[in-house]
């Protein structure tokens, strides 16, 4: 149903600190800013870096400014990767110069009439707080993909210590960049709560994916032996590829041709966690049925990925969204996913995916004998999750709420 205020005309300003690298935020705020100006609103959004790589046809007719700084965002992140404690203080530290540096800068460069400033993920929220001092009167939407001063247990004692002390000071030194944000856009329910303590006003919208650039008939390719998992999503230890690897060992074991394809780019450079990850492989006797892809691909490579591909595995053991389990279910994959992430929080066990508990690779492998095994099940699987996808994982469905919120007083 289209909302009250459609057809009215918005200036809107994406501001985004890091958009130089293949990953899904580079394809997310592209897509978005097209379906913005797709439905009237005039667009251009705002970067210290900018390298859409395979991600370019998102980008088209969208108006970008550049505002480049001394030092990339990419290459603090990675120096807090590292598994050097000192590293790890120091780029922490850095990161939040560099932010707040790069905040006051970006906010000088927007024109002094923007409607509607969209602060979008990581620190960017802080470029309402220098903005409004130009323009008080604009609204200003924080789009919080993950909470900041987000805290997961460490396995180094030291680090693990450091990161809950940062947890709990950052927020005060943060807090007045929170009061400059009028509203939070969240994309889980893990994150509302949380959204909750930064600025009152807080909205739930599921982030959409191009629904007809990734559709695929549902097909069951099966000889009810062979059978070709799928996992995509930055190289980390939360992915816990780990799991889908001894999935394919056990499957092999009872008889199956199971071969997996991973494809983890490793944007992180964390040396540490990579190398123990390759060794993981090379020791689990299955390595050449195991094909890792550090390097990522393009579109073109994406989709002939899923043709090729049976089931998609999602096994992460935190809440966490992810888009590319939705395109995999547009192309027509059923989806395996760990009962604990924000994606199993949107589906349906038995319906339109099948849950798992958290590293627990022999369920992993008893729902793919399932899948593969039973013709039926596969298909109503597959086409339920695609179904869910086109109705509620669209861009025009997170642009029409996000405008009204927008026009909301």
């Amino acid at each position: 149903m289209p909302g009250k205020n459609e057809g009215k005309q918005l200036k809107i300003a994406i501001v985004h600190f890091t958009l130089s690298a293949p990953m899904g935020d580079t394809r997310c705020v592209g897509s978005f800013a097209a379906a913005l100006q797709m439905m009237g609103h005039n667009v251009m959004v705002f970067t210290p870096s900018f390298d859409p790589g395979p991600f370019s046809e998102f980008w088209k007719k969208i108006k970008i400014t550049i505002v480049p700084q001394k030092e990339t965002l990419d290459s603090i992140l990675k120096e807090f990767s590292s598994t050097n404690v000192f590293k790890k203080i120091m780029g922490k530290l850095k990161n939040h110069y560099w932010s707040v540096r790069t905040a006051k800068n970006i906010a000088q460069k927007l024109p002094p009439d923007i409607d509607v400033l969209d602060c979008h993920n990581g620190y960017a929220y802080q470029v309402a707080r220098f903005y409004k001092r130009i323009n008080p009167h604009v609204k200003a939407i924080w789009t919080m993909h993950d909470p900041p001063a987000n805290y997961r247990p460490k396995k180094n004692f030291l680090v693990d210590i450091l990161s809950k002390i940062s947890f709990y000071l950052e927020p005060m030194f943060e807090k007045k960049f929170y009061d400059a944000v009028d509203h939070i856009v969240v994309m889980d329910e893990r994150s509302f709560p949380i959204a909750q303590k930064f600025c009152p006003s807080v909205s739930l919208l599921y982030l959409g994916i191009e629904y007809s650039h990734f559709f695929n008939e549902v097909k069951y390719k099966s000889d009810g032996k062979t059978v070709r998992l799928i996992a995509i999503g930055a190289l980390s230890p939360y992915r816990r590829f780990e799991d889908i690897i001894m999935a394919t060992k056990e499957l092999r074991r009872r008889g199956y041709d199971a071969r997996a394809d991973i494809i983890c780019r490793d944007f992180w450079e964390n040396k540490g966690y990579r190398s123990e990850f390759e060794k993981f492989v090379q020791d689990s006797g299955i390595k050449n049925y195991i094909k890792l892809d550090f390097k990522g691909v393009n579109e073109k490579e994406l989709l002939d990925v899923f043709w090729k591909s049976d089931i998609f595995i999602f096994p992460n053991h935190i809440e966490i969204w992810g888009l590319a389990a939705f395109e995999a279910m547009a192309a027509g994959l059923p989806l395996i996913v760990s009962s604990v992430t924000s994606v199993a929080g949107v589906l349906k066990d038995g319906e339109n995916a099948l849950f798992v508990d958290p590293l627990q690779p022999n369920q992993i492998a008893d729902k793919v004998e399932q899948l593969t095994k039973d013709r039926k099940l596969y298909v109503k699987i597959a086409s339920n999750g695609q179904k869910f996808t086109k109705d509620h994982i669209s861009w025009d469905a997170y642009v029409r709420d996000f405008t009204e919120i927008a026009f909301k007083k």
